[in-house]
């Protein structure tokens, strides 16, 4: 059940994007959107036009620049991110949001908690407290708890979502995926599922997980074929996006992955890949 949507919001084209599809899925799940904006402000005193009477030396009139610049600056990004909200929705339905001053990971992991959804930019950057996550986006998924939708920064066209592809590996991840998912995959044309038949040593043990999660995304109602190929590590993540691209889907639902051992780091690899070079939204779970 899908009632709470937060939206990662800045001053970017991809912005509209994330705001039309939460505007979307509110309007066809009853759902109520909440927003989320970072205010990363810098500020060098080289860059800045410097009044003729300030005293360099004197901390207190420095201190005050800094701040009356990163005031002004923060006003103006608060004034083109509520442009943007007064362009995607009519004023008796405009979400609320809030902005947050710095690069704050941990504010928005906990947000994400109390929330049925996160709609994310691909290029979010919340400095060192992700670096420390192993700089994904992935990662705010696994502390979070929170199923993720990653919109590529250039994507600037309402997503369809009729030609899905799961990437299936029949780790836990994955599967969470794709039962968070399902009110999208029960809307596509046909979703397409890629098996690695190199992820594990038993065939029949495969052959058994594969069929198991045939019946159950036929008991959800979401048409789908299954596709095994062989994927090697050197070329797992180069082989998947010849096939997104060939066959032109137009979203990815992944397993969100935390780098707990030797398998999970070559998926998380996987996972950046797709959301650096894919060029289509990615829902993922962890």
């Amino acid at each position: 059940m899908m009632k709470s949507i937060l939206v990662h919001l800045n001053d970017s084209a991809s912005c509209e994007t994330r705001l039309r599809l939460a505007k979307h899925l509110s309007e066809k799940f009853n759902a109520k959107i909440s927003g989320i904006h970072f205010s990363a402000t810098t500020f060098a005193l080289e860059n800045q036009s410097v009044p003729q009477n300030l005293d360099v030396n004197n901390v207190t009139d420095i201190n005050a620049l800094v701040l009356n610049t990163r005031q002004k600056k923060v006003l103006s990004e608060k004034a083109a991110v509520q442009r943007k909200l007064d362009k995607i929705f009519s004023t008796d339905f405009l979400p609320s949001w809030e902005t947050f001053i710095g690069d704050d990971g941990h504010r928005l992991i906990a947000n994400c908690r109390y929330h049925d959804l996160m709609i994310l930019s691909s290029t979010l950057n919340l400095g060192s407290l992700l670096e420390r996550l192993n700089s994904t986006i992935a990662s705010v998924a696994s502390e979070s708890g929170c199923p993720i939708f990653v919109i590529p920064s250039e994507f600037c066209t309402l997503p369809s979502f009729c030609n899905p592809v799961i990437v299936w590996n029949s780790g836990r991840a994955v599967a969470r995926a794709i039962s968070d998912g399902l009110p999208f995959l029960k809307e596509a044309k046909k979703v397409t599922v890629y098996c690695d038949s190199s992820s594990s040593n038993d065939s029949e043990r495969r052959r058994s997980g594969l069929l198991k999660l045939s019946e159950y995304l036929t008991r959800h109602d979401v048409s789908h074929e299954i596709i095994t190929t062989e994927l090697r590590e050197d070329n797992y993540s180069a082989h998947l996006l010849k096939r997104i691209s060939e066959a032109e889907h137009d979203l990815a639902v992944i397993g969100a992955y935390d780098h707990t051992n030797v398998k999970e780091t070559m998926l998380g690899s996987v996972t950046r890949a797709l959301m650096q070079e894919a060029k289509i939204p990615i829902f993922l779970s962890h």
